[in-house]
């Protein structure tokens, strides 16, 4: 992801800091779509920043009183001026040199809606300040390198530094294969953090030390009182949403959605604006195998609003794998490629819009909220399919982090929002696209979060939102999910749930009967995809090889074992999937290999 980058300096006369920030700022631009802006290097530090075009707002850094400030990502409002228009684009950069220049506590901060990392140099106090936004999700990686604070959106700038060490994380590895993502602030890398949500660092120059301040936290949100009535609740958050989506939107802008079958891209499609004017349609890009759930509930969607062009992305066995190996590099090996099928559409949807709007953070109206007695282990295991051993020191640091937040919830937001999903949309930005979060804005969370804790458990509020807000949208179109809509009973959607499980476990028979079957439920199938061609045999060459890296970290009779019994029939394509990003991941690290793509 294109973003900021820099380093403080202890020695002026050192020229060679000049190439170490230009290899970082080009480290970061990966094609035409996007832009650097030049390099500025003063006694104290080299800083830079690199961007998507439509991105682009001004070059930086934003200079205001002796307060440099280097910005990632945008500042969509402002909750002490409520009468932003949202048809104009917010100069987050000045709000930011603003605030530090009359707020040292930096209490503005938290009024702040938007998802942005920055970088403010105050050169009169000789300070550096990192600042994340409330969730962190525009990362901003830092560590302390040869005495001097460096920090950068991407990991792999860092690996530009002269003598910088890249060691392998065995909790990062532990973590990723177990969870598919990374626990709370960590990176592939020792030593190496991600700047934690709602935090300032601060770097003082003179001293060489570091002190961290947290801004805002969950526990700022006031609850509201017990006895709220459920309708006039789901009243208040359709509404929030409603100008989530709209803040979100501007008039001069090219704005779209990828659509599935699921309730978050519906909700988004269902909240967007819609103009009579036949010049303006919205874009929907839907990506899948052909006649799959996803495909035929999309379709069903996009009827139902007015002035929108439904685009079918197919996903096969021949076009899944290709683009994938050079997105492991893109996303610093945080993203398992099989979790990328959203690049497909990317590839199509950046010709027909510049921002999109994505459903992550949506696990707000899918009701996952447990707290205290609940066991997080096991429900991570039944939502996401966690591979978490009993009495390992995963199992112990996720037990330990639970009882840490109080709350499933932040950890889902905390990390598997900020470290898994949330590189979905990111991936846009390497085809210069930009990506926006309507779920995550700060309204929306508040008055989710105030929620008493019964009315958002088993998604009562949530669904009910949907259905009361935008009843043609989902009042009688099915939940890929279960297959009924969500206005019909638990019950009953559980019983629906099973009755198509069935449907399609009749219709796989049937199809290796030989029998064709035009009805898919996945909107892909990895499985077989992975024992056919372009994908079976680059995959056994890297795993075979003896030029392989993973063989430092796994045992490769483990790994080989699972891809053996893969192709014999099994299925093993989450496991193989993990190891296969990871070998891409260590390659283009260390040899550099793999970073543009299949055979580079």
């Amino acid at each position: 992801m294109p973003g900021i980058m820099g380093f403080t300096r202890l020695d002026p006369r050192n020229e060679g800091d000049r190439a170490s920030i230009e290899r970082m700022r080009d480290a970061m631009v990966y094609g035409s779509e996007h832009v650097g802006d030049p390099l500025f290097i003063d006694s104290r530090i080299c800083a830079a920043r690199t961007s998507t075009v439509v991105g682009h707002f001004r070059t930086q850094p934003y200079v205001e009183a002796g307060i440099h400030v280097w910005l990632d990502g945008e500042i969509l409002a402002d909750s002490r001026n409520p009468g932003l228009d949202r048809h104009e684009k917010i100069d987050g950069a000045r709000i930011l040199a603003s605030g530090f220049l009359d707020d040292e506590g930096h209490g503005f901060l938290q009024h702040l809606n938007g998802i942005y990392a920055a970088a403010v140099y105050d050169s009169k106090r000789e300070k550096i300040h990192l600042v994340s936004d409330r969730y962190g999700l525009r990362h901003l990686n830092w560590s302390v390198w040869n005495g001097r604070l460096v920090w950068a959106s991407e990991l792999k700038a860092l690996l530009e530094l002269p003598d910088f060490q890249a060691r392998i994380d065995r909790n990062a590895l532990e973590e990723f294969l177990g969870l598919d993502w990374l626990l709370k602030d960590r990176t592939w890398f020792e030593g190496v953090e991600l700047l934690s949500p709602a935090t300032v660092l601060t770097w003082d120059l003179n001293r060489g030390t570091a002190e961290r301040t947290r801004y805002w936290s969950w526990e700022s949100i006031r609850p509201l009182p017990r006895q709220i009535n459920e309708s006039e609740a789901a009243e208040e958050l359709g509404r929030r949403f409603r100008q989530a989506v709209s803040r979100r939107i501007r008039d001069d802008e090219r704005v779209g959605v990828t659509l599935s079958g699921g309730l978050d891209s519906r909700a988004i499609l269902a909240a967007t604006p819609s103009s009579e004017e036949p010049s303006e349609p919205l874009h929907a890009v839907t990506f899948c195998r052909p006649h799959c759930d996803d495909a035929r509930i999309a379709a069903m969607a996009v009827r139902v609003r007015k002035n929108t062009v439904h685009h079918l992305v197919e996903l096969n066995s021949a076009n899944w794998f290709p683009p994938r190996v050079a997105a492991v590099w893109w996303t610093d090996g945080r993203k398992d490629l099989k979790h990328m099928a959203i690049l497909t559409a990317y590839d199509r949807a950046r010709h027909l819009f510049n921002y999109v709007l994505d459903g992550a953070g949506a696990a707000a109206i899918k009701g996952i909220d447990v707290r205290g007695s609940a066991d997080p282990i096991l429900l991570l295991k039944k939502r996401f399919g966690c591979d978490i051993r009993a009495n390992s020191s995963l199992d112990r640091r996720v037990r330990e982090y639970a009882k840490e937040t109080g709350s499933i919830y932040k950890i889902l937001l905390d990390s598997r929002v900020r470290s898994f999903n949330i590189n979905g949309p990111k991936l846009a930005t390497f085809l210069g696209m930009e990506y926006r979060l309507p779920f995550l804005d700060n309204d929306f969370q508040e008055f989710w979060y105030a929620l008493p804790t019964t009315l958002r458990m088993d998604s009562r509020v949530g669904f009910q939102m949907l259905v009361e807000t935008f009843p043609e949208f989902f009042r009688r179109i099915p939940w890929q999910r279960t297959g009924a809509p969500i206005s019909v009973p638990v019950v009953a959607q559980q019983v629906w749930k099973f009755v198509n499980r069935i449907k399609y476990r009749m219709y796989r028979d049937l199809s290796r009967l030989g029998v064709p079957v035009q009805v898919a439920h996945n909107l892909t199938d990895y499985p077989n995809w992975l024992r056919a061609e372009p994908a079976r045999t680059f995959v056994n060459d890297l795993f075979t090889s003896s030029r392989a890296i993973y063989p430092d970290f796994i045992s490769r009779n483990q790994v080989l074992g699972d891809w053996e019994r893969h192709l014999s029939g099994s299925d093993h394509s989450t496991t193989v999937c993990k190891y296969l990003t990871l070998e891409l991941w260590l390659q283009q690290i260390y040899e550099k290999k793999y970073r543009n793509g299949v055979g580079t």
